[in-house]
């Protein structure tokens, strides 16, 4: 599986969507900074080597709630100097799988 990404205003993030997932990525610098790297990927197909390159441990690191618990529909991880959030897409009143995202997510950095 390969995301497509799409590149912030001015490289400030990084959109990373799947066409079979209800849930896409998002990294930024901890510090909210615009990122060459993030423009360089504009466009293209990203494979989860690449987003490696971003958050290495992603597989030791916590999940956190993003935002407010009640009504948020991200969660993220930081590793360093950048922090990846899953957000969900999908507008319901349904309270959004975010264990689902997390698990689809961790697979498919496995691949």
């Amino acid at each position: 599986m390969t995301g497509k990404a799409e590149a912030g205003l001015m490289g400030m993030f990084l959109n990373v969507s799947f066409e079979e997932c209800e849930w896409q990525i998002q990294i930024r610098h901890t510090d909210n900074k615009s990122d060459n790297q993030f423009l360089d990927l504009n466009q293209e197909e990203v494979s989860p080597d690449q987003i490696r390159e971003f958050v290495p441990n992603w597989e030791n690191l916590v999940w956190q709630q993003a935002g407010l618990e009640h009504i948020s529909k991200e969660v993220l991880i930081q590793d360093g100097d950048y922090k990846l959030h899953l957000i969900w897409l999908i507008e319901t009143s349904v309270e959004p799988d975010m264990e689902k995202a997390v698990q689809e997510f961790k697979a498919f950095m496995k691949e």
